[in-house]
């Protein structure tokens, strides 16, 4: 363990995974919450939740302090059958499954397509006869085909949850199922400090939500300006602080459902006002990536129009490694060579039937995602990320898949 956070402690990227896209707008914002008081309580919440269901064809939305949050919200509001499981993918964010677990829940891990995205027969073949919902999420950014799922699941009686925090900004993202959830929290396609909505394209109640607290939030929005508006700084300190509380604290997890800060909604109203120029620029940018890393050993995801290229994700060519839960050999060479030269990548998703609390509920092997999770990585690819700086993340590449072969 000490050899692993002296490594880390000497990245200090040029290049980090995540920049928060923001300017004066949102600094504004986040100022004037913080001096007029307002920062749990005020007006900046209604209009957020007034404009997401203008914007993009809503009948309600309703904030909260967490998109895990907006789905344990949904998954409470669900008319209880008798019927106790919900079908998620197992290649996703942990925030797909501990909402399932707090509402009284259990997940069953369905497996995903080459594409990482779930059909229709992956959940089909997790229903049994106690599946009383489903997340479904259009992961990296490219959009689910919703028809044979939707049909699917409106045979079986089941209820769906259109995860849409990847493909936000999207002409159908949030509306396929029987309720839709965004994220706003960093790394999302529009950052806050934190947040989400639930979204409703039919009838509805508002939920109870308590408000958090003035030092939750507070210290949340100070993690997220560490983390991510000094992350070449900061990086470092905080990777070593996650490797020591995964040892201390190995199977802890958990989270307060709350409503929506006027703080984050404040800043999320900004970041709202950007996003056709923020998809924009993510699609020019994945464009000149997937152009100039034509021919390495790796597959590039496919350009489309109606990808918003959350992340740019890849998967590299190598050998299965023997143990089903380590990284591959040269794709653990890529990132490290990668690093060497000042650019950050991402490891993508652990499945979630592989690591713990969540292996309780492993039924078995998932075998498109057990084939893919350890070797895909996602490359920077930020808004504000120069031709120049995209140029050096393909050419810096190009010569780490050389080097990553070569080992």
């Amino acid at each position: 363990m000490i050899e692993k956070i002296s490594i880390l402690l000497r990245k200090f990227y040029k290049t980090p995974i995540i920049r928060v896209y923001w300017n004066a707008d949102e600094y504004d914002a986040m100022s004037k919450a913080v001096q007029s008081g307002q920062i749990v309580n005020g007006s900046s919440v209604a209009r957020l939740e007034a404009e997401i269901g203008k914007r993009f064809g809503f009948r309600a939305a309703i904030g909260t302090n967490l998109a895990r949050s907006a789905i344990q919200t949904a998954l409470e509001a669900v008319p209880a059958d008798g019927r106790d499981e919900v079908i998620v993918p197992s290649y996703g964010c942990s925030g797909t499954a501990q909402p399932i677990l707090q509402a009284g829940f259990k997940p069953v891990f369905c497996d995903v397509g080459t594409d990482f995205n779930v059909r229709a027969e992956d959940i089909r073949n997790a229903v049994t006869d106690r599946t009383r919902a489903a997340i479904v999420p259009g992961l990296f950014g490219k959009p689910v085909k919703w028809k044979p799922i939707t049909q699917y699941c409106k045979e079986k009686d089941i209820y769906m949850i259109d995860d849409a925090s990847q493909v936000l900004g999207t002409p159908e993202g949030g509306k396929n199922g029987d309720v839709g959830v965004f994220s706003f929290s960093l790394g999302k396609l529009i950052s806050s400090t934190g947040g989400g909505v639930l979204c409703y394209t039919g009838k509805h109640h508002r939920p109870a939500l308590e408000p958090e607290s003035r030092t939750d939030v507070i210290a949340r929005a100070a993690d997220v300006m560490l983390r991510a508006r000094l992350r070449k700084y900061t990086l470092p300190l905080f990777s070593a602080i996650h490797v020591l509380d995964k040892r201390l604290k190995p199977h802890s997890f958990g989270y307060k459902k709350r409503a929506l800060s006027n703080l984050d909604a404040a800043i999320a109203l900004k970041q709202l006002d950007k996003i056709d120029e923020i998809l924009q620029l993510r699609r020019k940018n994945a464009k000149m990536l997937i152009e100039q890393l034509e021919g390495v050993p790796a597959t590039l995801p496919q350009y489309a129009s109606g990808s918003t290229f959350s992340k740019f994700a890849i998967l590299i060519d190598e050998k299965a490694p023997r143990d089903r839960h380590a990284r591959g050999r040269k794709t653990t060479a890529f990132v490290r060579a990668m690093a060497r030269r000042g650019i950050e990548c991402e490891w993508n998703y652990l499945p979630l039937h592989l690591r713990a609390p969540f292996d309780q509920f492993n039924r078995g092997r998932l075998n498109n995602t057990e084939a893919m999770w350890w070797r895909s990585v996602s490359l920077p690819i930020e808004p504000d990320m120069s031709e120049d700086e995209m140029s050096h993340v393909a050419d810096s590449a190009k010569k780490s898949f050389s080097e990553a072969g070569a080992r």
